[in-house]
């Protein structure tokens, strides 16, 4: 009797695959919420539209990054659409805009929408940061009014990498940065390193 409850364990913990962080995620592992949240708290978010559309890399990564991300969080498909209309989050380039720095932003919402507005591109990533760090730890986010600048205006991230890879100061592993690779291959781990640093609003990088 007691062999055959081993085998049951044993079989059944096969088909069991358990969730673990590796780590990489830092502590952006979204994953979708409980359908009770986001019909209470986020359920008007049906899609974003940018004012006005941009070629920028930043602007262009940050849509991106909010598609994802919210896609993710929401448990159904976020677009990008080239109209205004309710239930949608809002994305406005503002060169006007009463902050006190153009790395600042604005976050505005009512019942049915919200806004992020920045004088920048690089505001308007940051903004987006900071709403999905509200989203993801299930905050409200229905009439609201959020500004955020930095305060110091050069924000530098040191690395004690060196060119063969060892990092000093007693940190185990490897540098991410693959020195011989680059400039012409960049890992996919660069964006995800960038992506979570961003949260910080760091903006520079140093190598010792």
């Amino acid at each position: 009797m007691r062999y055959i409850v081993w085998m049951l364990v044993f079989l059944f913990g096969l088909n069991v695959k358990p969730y673990c962080q590796n780590g990489y995620d830092l502590w952006l592992g979204y994953t979708t919420h409980e359908k009770s949240v986001i019909k209470s708290q986020y359920a008007f978010i049906q899609s974003i539209s940018a004012l006005p559309f941009s070629n920028d890399p930043v602007y262009n990564n940050t849509l991106k990054i909010l598609e994802s991300k919210l896609t993710i969080l929401l448990g159904k498909p976020i677009h990008v659409v080239e109209y205004v209309k309710k239930n949608q989050l809002v994305l406005q380039l503002h060169p006007t805009a009463k902050l006190d720095n153009e790395e600042g932003f604005i976050i505005t919402s009512d019942l049915q929408s919200i806004k992020i507005e920045a004088q920048t591109s690089r505001g308007l990533l940051y903004g987006a940061l900071h709403l999905l760090g509200l989203i993801h730890r299930k905050e409200n986010i229905r009439n609201i009014h959020i500004t955020e600048t930095p305060k110091v205006k050069l924000r530098l991230l040191n690395h004690w990498d060196n060119t063969d890879r060892t990092v000093e100061r007693g940190y185990a592993g490897f540098s991410i940065f693959n020195w011989h690779e680059l400039p012409d291959y960049l890992d996919k781990r660069y964006e995800g390193l960038c992506f979570g640093q961003c949260f910080y609003w760091y903006q520079w990088h140093c190598r010792h």
